[in-house]
């Protein structure tokens, strides 16, 4: 089901913010053109993201995302609003270091990262055609935010959050990102970890430990050399403890295109955190390929809830530490 604007937005965005490019004697009819802060607005419903003036002259408006960072989902962009419609069909063009679309209603955007890449040349054009168009985008470029899918509920799904595709699994379900699949195995929290080894003292945590054990398989063409998680639990992430190297196997690497690997994730948290992390948080893993052999995390990862997970154990641990 297609989400619609309001009806007065719409018709202010295609109807009632006209651009007039002159009135001659004739008495034709001047070109419909969009008015740029109703497109603004039409487009931060469609995507959720702001746009600002950057320049305006002569009939023509440019206009940049407010916080102009290149990202996995749109990368850089700059859209031209001028008042002629030259033409009533999208047309692409090629230009130097830029591909270029130009749209009905004096809309033209060029996409810096398109000739690079594809894919978000087309997410682009399709949020400049929801937004002239009244609409949200279509349900895989929405943000998580749009999609109301977060780590609390119980929704699966992928979706964007800070430029990063982010794809959402309950403990039980296999999470699929492109560089790896992942089963979480077991969860838990402890205030002390079992030797790691005969001769070294048991492992106390600063403020309580959350043990994760989860399963990942190489989904690259490429051996991996390193995989780094963090704990989510709301607005917060945790990184990786450094006892958690001496708790699993330090043999699996590089783990090999298509080869499975069982990880122990610990996690030194504060107390208060550590009370919810088993029913709010999430264990996040990269979901993209690194030059060199490692997964990172700038464009994509993946997160598995923690909520309903089985225990996890770890040999000499007692219960209830």
């Amino acid at each position: 089901m297609r989400t619609s604007l309001h009806r007065p937005f719409l018709l202010a965005l295609l109807g009632a913010s006209l651009a007039v490019a002159g009135c001659g004697d004739d008495g034709d009819d001047p070109p419909s053109t969009v008015d740029p802060a109703a497109f603004s607005r039409a487009f931060e419903q469609a995507t959720g993201v702001q746009l600002s003036v950057s320049s305006s002259y002569g009939g023509t408006t440019n206009l940049r995302r407010v916080d102009d960072r290149p990202d996995a989902r749109y990368g850089s962009f700059a859209i031209r609003i001028t008042d002629e419609d030259d033409d009533d069909r999208a047309i692409a063009v090629a230009t130097g270091g830029a591909s270029t679309r130009t749209y009905p209603k004096g809309v033209e955007l060029s996409s810096y990262s398109g000739p690079r890449n594809p894919e978000v040349l087309e997410r682009l054009d399709r949020a400049v055609r929801a937004a002239l168009a009244g609409r949200q985008v279509p349900v895989g470029d929405r943000t998580c935010a749009q999609q109301r899918l977060d780590l609390t509920g119980a929704r699966e799904g992928s979706c964007w959050q800070d430029g990063r595709r982010i794809t959402v699994a309950n403990a039980g379900t296999v999470l699929q990102t492109s560089a790896l699949r992942a089963k979480l195995e077991g969860a838990s929290t402890r205030q002390v970890l079992p030797r790691a080894e005969s001769f070294l003292e048991p492992e106390r945590a600063r403020g309580r430990f959350v043990v994760a054990r989860v399963t990942v398989t190489n989904q690259t063409t490429r051996p991996v050399n390193s995989v780094r998680s963090s704990l989510v639990i709301g607005q917060n992430t945790y990184a990786e403890s450094s006892a958690g190297f001496r708790y699993g196997d330090r043999d699996i690497y590089p783990l090999q295109p298509g080869g499975s690997a069982t990880l122990t994730l610990l996690y030194d948290i504060p107390q208060d955190a550590a009370r919810t992390a088993l029913q709010q948080g999430a264990v996040e893993l990269p979901g993209s390929t690194l030059d060199g052999g490692g997964l990172f995390d700038r464009d994509e990862v993946g997160r598995i809830r923690l909520a309903g997970a089985p225990s996890a154990k770890l040999a000499g641990a007692r219960s209830g530490d």
